[in-house]
């Protein structure tokens, strides 16, 4: 597994400096204003997987995100990259990708994804880079290195998903397994790209990560007492009024005395205010002078350090 893992930086390098080779490149620069933006996740905290009946509690179309509510992202394509439970030196491992933030936790797979926490962070970028990866014959060579003749492997013009499941999704491998202690999550991959690659084709490629990330529970329905004590601590309720004139009131529920930061983001993903709230056991109703404010869509950001909530408020004097 960690050595398909490896074949998925070797992609992006190859893909990368394989762009190199035209005179004109088009992929070199960003778009005006290319954001991942800020998206709207779903405010589910735990999802309870029923294996006697292959059923999900809340159902997973419920995880659903509002694309349109990101704004204009400057991007070609956009997805949702999904992380996994901590793995080697506390890494969380890139799993799967999902367009519109529903997912079955890989019940469709030959080795569905064990229990525990996975997170969704939205990923910008050009799916024409991907095409001049995948229609590369040396690029292409390496990402199907693992991929037996029986399988569906990489011929040219995958999408985002295609290309994961062919290197960390594969259920034949032809590889064995390798060094364990390396772990590419999404930080250390966008990191290749910025920084090494960059070096040595003399750009940079452009690649935007949302600055929220959503993350949720993946639990037993048999733990369904206890996954709910243990996971959940802030319960929205809502932002009175919305769309907000003058003053906005967030109203949350806490189990606890807890700090919780508040941070409001506009729809470029910049981060606008940003305040601490001492939380009472119980109704909380938390108050924001937006008088001042350009009218617009805007996101809430509640964490108390053990879970986040960004929830969408509209702002119209």
């Amino acid at each position: 597994m960690k050595q398909i893992l490896q074949i998925l930086t070797i992609f992006f390098i190859f893909f990368t400096i394989s762009l190199t080779v035209t005179a004109q490149d088009p992929f070199e620069n960003c778009k005006d204003g290319a954001t991942a933006g800020m998206p709207q996740f779903s405010g589910i905290d735990t999802v309870f997987f029923d294996s006697t009946t292959s059923s999900f509690t809340p159902e997973i179309s419920q995880m659903a995100i509002d694309l349109n509510a990101t704004g204009d992202s400057g991007f070609d394509n956009y997805a949702f990259v999904i992380t996994g439970p901590p793995a080697w030196n506390g890494k969380n491992p890139i799993v799967d990708v999902t367009y519109d933030g529903t997912w079955d936790f890989g019940q469709s797979n030959l080795e569905p994804e064990p229990y525990g926490e996975y997170c969704f962070t939205g990923f910008g970028y050009n799916q024409a880079d991907l095409d001049a990866a995948t229609n590369n014959i040396i690029v292409r060579s390496i990402l199907n290195q693992c991929c037996p003749s029986t399988a569906d492997c990489i011929g040219g013009g995958e999408e985002l998903d295609d290309i994961l499941n062919v290197l960390i999704n594969l259920e034949e491998s032809t590889c064995e397994g390798g060094d364990s202690s390396t772990v590419y999550d999404i930080d250390t991959v966008v990191s290749i790209l910025r920084e090494d690659v960059s070096v040595a084709i003399g750009f940079t490629p452009c690649v935007k990560l949302s600055p929220n990330s959503y993350c949720v529970q993946y639990a037993d329905i048999a733990d369904r007492g206890t996954a709910i004590s243990e996971f959940s601590f802030l319960g929205f309720e809502g932002i009175y009024p919305n769309p907000v004139v003058n003053e906005a009131t967030v109203v949350f529920n806490a189990g606890e005395h807890d700090f919780v930061n508040v941070e409001i983001y506009n729809l470029t993903g910049q981060r606008i205010y940003g305040d601490g709230y001492l939380a009472e056991p119980g109704k909380n109703e938390y108050r924001i002078d937006v008088s001042n404010w350009n009218q617009g869509y805007y996101f809430i950001k509640l964490d108390d350090g053990k879970e986040v909530i960004t929830k969408r408020m509209i702002v119209n004097h």
